[in-house]
């Protein structure tokens, strides 16, 4: 869907806002974040190709398809709403690839993992992206421990550490659970979480509230939706499950859960 869509968390109601000069191309499985507060940063996902002499921008090997994997880039400033299109992302060393997560880190986004239509690879490291010069950084996957390559996993934010939770690689579901801390030498940890910890599964949802990581949901195979609940405290690295009233959610997987700060 080619559509920004904004709405007031206090009427309620949502509208279709209208996006100076270029437009995102219509695309799924990508990743958006806000950076320096007012910078929405759109990367990646599976949607349509931009043609080109000889075949298409992200066609490989002057292939003829019009949709595909895509690595380009649109920042939309939410102040004025005109949108600038990378295309594609600098420096061209960041794959296409879908089903990636991103964060934003102090004014710089952050990447990792996806599933790249090159040689059909599930990607296990990611890139750092600089929005002020543009300007993109690579990290190694070599002689390192890292998550496993994967799609459709979570990767949250909390405090000065990344948490990247579940996934898929097409043969295997994950439940397993990482710690980065960007300010400790990007360097991946295994955590070893006790409790409730929540079973294999990708497409869930997480949203950190404070020091808690709360997942919702997902899907484990094909057909098994999830609309389960966790809570994870980063500090004890204890899952449990938390008590709610009413009906929750029925089970879905792609979704997504947000934190919205008392207004």
């Amino acid at each position: 869907i080619q559509t920004t869509l904004q709405g007031g968390m206090t009427s309620g109601i949502w509208r279709v806002q209208e996006l100076e000069s270029v437009f995102p191309a219509s695309r799924t499985g990508h990743s958006a974040v806000l950076i320096a507060g007012s910078k929405m940063v759109i990367f990646g996902g599976y949607g349509q190709l931009i043609p080109r002499e000889g075949g298409y921008e992200h066609g490989e090997g002057g292939s003829t398809r019009q949709y595909g994997n895509t690595n380009d880039m649109c920042i939309v400033d939410l102040e004025d709403f005109k949108a600038e299109w990378l295309q594609p992302a600098p420096n061209l060393n960041a794959r296409n690839r879908v089903g990636h997560s991103a964060v934003s880190i102090e004014g710089d986004m952050y990447v990792f993992g996806g599933w790249s239509n090159k040689r059909e690879k599930y990607l296990n490291y990611g890139f750092l992206f600089d929005l002020k010069f543009q300007q993109m950084m690579t990290e190694s996957s070599q002689d390192r421990q890292a998550p496993a390559g994967r799609r459709d996993h979570s990767l949250t934010l909390v405090g000065t550490n990344m948490y990247l939770f579940g996934g898929w690689d097409s043969v295997r579901s994950f439940n397993d659970l990482w710690s980065c801390g960007y300010r400790d030498g990007w360097s991946w940890q295994l955590c070893k979480p006790i409790g409730n910890v929540p079973g294999q599964r990708r497409g869930h949802s997480a949203t950190a509230v404070g020091r808690r990581l709360y997942i919702f949901g997902g899907i484990y195979g094909y057909t098994r939706y999830f609309n389960d609940f966790y809570c994870l405290d980063t500090k004890t690295m204890e899952f449990s499950i938390p008590e709610h009233t009413g009906s929750p959610p029925s089970p879905r997987a792609w979704h997504t859960a947000s934190r919205v700060p008392d207004t």
